[in-house]
C-alpha cells in the first residue's frame, strides 16, 4: 500500500483532502495531514476534523513527520514552499493543484490579477510540486472563459467547481503513473508566463478618484472579495474603502 501524505488548507483542500478519503482504496492510504488551519472560511472546512475523524496523524507543520516513508505528497492550497529535504523523502510524486493557468499566473492573488489585466480565459492546474513557485510540469489542466460580468470572487467560485473536478478526475490516474508532463518553460514559448507575490496585490487595491472612472471600476471589481481587505482610497490621511455590488449584496444577506 502507497502512502500519501496531504498538505492543504481552505475549502478546496477540504474538498480534496475528503475526496481522497472517501474514495480509498487497496492501493493508497493518507496517513498525515499537514494544515494550518485556515479559519477565515469557517470551520466547516477544517482538515484537522476529517483527520479525528478518520483517526488520521494530523500536524501543522511537515517537520514532525520524519518518521513515516512518503510514496505521494499531495498539496492543495498548502501555506508554505517545501525545502528540498521534504521532497526528496518523496519516493513517487509531489502533486501540487494551483487554481490559475500556468505557467501564465503562478504565485498568488491570481483571480484579481486576471480581472485587472482583462484576461478572456482562465483555468485551474495539476503540476509536479518542486521547489519552485508553481514552476513544476504540468500533469493536468482544464481552462474555461471569463465572463464579461466576472468580478474576482465569480471567478474564484467558478476555478473552485473547475479545480474539485480536475482532481477528481485526475489524482488516482496520476498516481497510477497514467499522465504525460508538459513542462512549463516549453509552454512559455506560446503562452504568457507571470509570477504574481502576496504584496503585489497592494497595486490594485489603492484607488485615484482622479483617474478614468473604467480604471476604478475594473480595481474594485478585481479586489473586492468577502473575507480580505476591501480596495481603497486614502483622503486627508484615513482610508475609505470601496465595496463591489456582488461583494455588498453578500455582506447584506448575511445578516
Amino acid at each position: 500500500m502507497k502512502n500519501i501524505i496531504f498538505l492543504g488548507s481552505k475549502p478546496i483542500g477540504y474538498h480534496c483532502l475528503k475526496f481522497l478519503l472517501e474514495n480509498k482504496t487497496s492501493d493508497y492510504q493518507v496517513v498525515a495531514i499537514v494544515s494550518n488551519e485556515n479559519s477565515r472560511f469557517g470551520n466547516e472546512f477544517s482538515l484537522k476534523k476529517l483527520a479525528i475523524e478518520n483517526d488520521i496523524r494530523f500536524h501543522q507543520n511537515i517537520e514532525f513527520l520524519e518518521d513515516i516513508d512518503i510514496d505521494f505528497l499531495i498539496s492543495v492550497q498548502y501555506h508554505e514552499i517545501l525545502k528540498s529535504k521534504t521532497l526528496k523523502r518523496v519516493k513517487g510524486m509531489s502533486i501540487n493543484l494551483h487554481m490559475a493557468p500556468l505557467p501564465e499566473y503562478r504565485g498568488c492573488n491570481q483571480f484579481s490579477f486576471a480581472i485587472y489585466n482583462r484576461e478572456r480565459a482562465f483555468g485551474t492546474t495539476l503540476h509536479v510540486l518542486d521547489e519552485g513557485i508553481d514552476s513544476g510540469p504540468i500533469l493536468d489542466e482544464i481552462r474555461f472563459p471569463i465572463e464579461d460580468d466576472d468580478d474576482v470572487e465569480s471567478l474564484y467560485l467558478r476555478t473552485f467547481e473547475f479545480s474539485k473536478e480536475l482532481f477528481k478526475r485526475s489524482i488516482f490516474n496520476i498516481m497510477n503513473g497514467e499522465f504525460k508532463t508538459r513542462s512549463q518553460i516549453e509552454l512559455s514559448k506560446t503562452r504568457k508566463s507571470n509570477i504574481y507575490y502576496r504584496k503585489d496585490i497592494e497595486s490594485i487595491k489603492k484607488l485615484d478618484f482622479g483617474n478614468k472612472t473604467d480604471e476604478v471600476y475594473l480595481k474594485v471589481k478585481a479586489t473586492s472579495k468577502i473575507g480580505f481587505t476591501p480596495p481603497f482610497a486614502e483622503v486627508n490621511g484615513e482610508k475609505l474603502y470601496v465595496l463591489s455590488q456582488r461583494m455588498y449584496d453578500n455582506l447584506i444577506n448575511q445578516k
